[in-house]
């Protein structure tokens, strides 16, 4: 069971935001005035006003759910997956249940027999459905009890429960004000030009068309509930996989949509050579290679079609759900990046220094997806198994580091281009830069060699006249492989 503590401090907070009257005591009410009897229009008005408290409360789902996590509650003693599963395997299908009769408890024909009997068992029924989508919110609630907003460096637990949070309210939230909203709107336009007094005995009445078309939005209803409970259902693994490829698809359309405007605006058919636009072009024709590099990593990662796919489908060789969980928070980082790092490449009024910071934060998500897949794969090495396919992932190495080289060598040219000093600005030649300093890497490094920096800084002297003229043949290579994996992207 849910925690009766947490639940009931989760819905006081939902109270001080915007109180919804429970259908329950509306009904108990209307039922203790005037208990020898009711007339029709008494019951078609509660009917309707019932109809419409269910209404507000799923049109104001999503803004109470998401305002009352903001102050931690009582520490909740049960798992977020317990009551997924709750959620899942309890309530939803009760829900679809309810839903699911609800057409034939409505049903015209048989008013006229017993119209006092009929209304009690329709408000009996929308008092049952009331109550489970309070119970929907309550589960939702209970799934958010262990967020901790105020955490400024969240640890991954925390990120991936506000990523399930966040993914459980917008499903549920999709099911509440999409299909059974519709049905609701037309349950409330149900006696509309009709009265139950007035019924004829045939099908030409109007309230019959009104009838047909709650019965055809209750099965849209029930067919979307299977499919959010079929979604709860699935492995947290399965989740966070088919999350992830939604992420990298979104990605890839910003990038898109980024390239054709910077194409368009400041591509080589441009004939305006304006000076106020020169170096604004400047700037932004070396924007054009990080979108590249980046759509090249993120579709070589979901191409599951490549004879050399990067992250493998096979039991011995699939991702760990902690690996999973990593790369998921590190793309989702990185796309938040990418739509800022767009914004201000969009901004004709950007100062250099924001679309500086903007660079470097994009980055550092790129390399947190890059070494959250290095350390995928050396895990797969270290095992020894057989059944790994140690060349495909020597071979899909090899393609990182080429990839790397690209990488570094872009977003260096894209930070040179807007003119910034490092490791800090100079405050003669960017007077628009606050002065406040900043780290900038434009090579690989090794993060795991601390203890070795000085000597490799030493080798690197030694080496590093020789390095110039291979570097020159590498970066050709690069270029070449790089411009394919780009032109496969664009050819999906």
């Amino acid at each position: 069971m849910i925690s009766l503590a947490v639940t009931k401090y989760f819905l006081s907070l939902m109270d001080q935001h915007d109180p919804i009257k429970p259908v329950a005591a509306t009904v108990a009410t209307f039922r203790s005035i005037n208990q020898d009897g009711k007339s029709e229009e008494e019951y078609q008005a509660i009917f309707k006003q019932v109809i419409r408290q269910l209404h507000d409360r799923v049109t104001t789902y999503e803004e109470r759910i998401m305002d009352a996590p903001i102050c931690r509650g009582p520490k909740s003693s049960v798992e977020g997956k317990e009551v997924e599963e709750r959620l899942g395997l309890t309530i939803l299908p009760a829900l679809k249940e309810k839903i699911k009769d609800w057409p034939a408890i409505i049903n015209p024909s048989n008013v006229k027999n017993n119209p006092r009997s009929w209304f009690e068992r329709a408000l009996d029924q929308l008092v049952g459905i009331d109550q489970l989508v309070e119970d929907i919110e309550s589960c939702v609630l209970t799934i958010w009890a262990d967020w901790e907003p105020e955490l400024r460096d969240p640890s991954l637990r925390n990120r991936f429960i506000e990523f399930r949070g966040e993914q459980i309210t917008l499903q549920t939230n999709h099911l509440l004000n999409g299909a059974f909203r519709g049905l609701l709107k037309a349950c409330d336009a149900f006696f509309v030009g009709s009265k139950v007094s007035t019924l004829s005995c045939n099908d030409s009445d109007p309230i019959y068309e009104m009838w047909g078309v709650i019965g055809r939005l209750s099965t849209l209803t029930i067919e979307k509930t299977d499919t959010l409970i079929q979604w709860l259902l699935k492995s947290m693994l399965s989740a966070a996989k088919e999350k992830w490829r939604e992420l990298v698809d979104d990605i890839d359309d910003c990038l898109r949509s980024l390239d054709r405007y910077l194409q368009f605006y400041y591509g080589p058919r441009q004939d305006d050579k304006s000076e106020s636009k020169e170096p604004r072009r400047d700037n932004v024709t070396m924007c054009i290679p990080i979108i590249k590099i980046c759509r090249i990593f993120f579709n070589k990662l979901v191409r599951v079609t490549n004879s050399q796919p990067s992250i493998f489908a096979q039991p011995s060789m699939e991702m760990k759900c902690n690996q999973l969980k990593q790369l998921l928070i590190a793309t989702y980082e990185t796309q938040e990046y990418i739509e800022c790092y767009v914004a201000q490449t969009r901004n004709l009024f950007c100062r250099r220094r924001d679309l500086v910071n903007q660079i470097i934060n994009l980055q550092g998500g790129l390399l947190d997806c890059y070494h959250t897949l290095d350390r995928y794969w050396d895990s797969l090495l270290a095992r020894n198994d057989p059944e790994v396919d140690q060349k495909l992932i020597a071979d899909n190495k090899l393609w990182l580091e080429s990839w790397t080289s690209a990488f570094f060598r872009s977003f260096g040219n894209a930070i040179e281009a807007t003119g910034s000093q490092f490791p800090s600005p100079d405050s003669d030649t960017e007077s628009d830069i606050d002065d406040d300093g900043f780290m900038f890497f434009s090579r690989p490094f090794d993060y795991d060699d601390d203890e070795d920096v000085d000597d490799d800084d030493d080798d690197d002297e030694d080496d590093e006249d020789e390095d110039d003229d291979d570097d020159d043949d590498d970066d050709d290579d690069d270029d070449e492989e790089n411009r394919e994996e780009e032109d496969d992207a664009d050819n999906e």
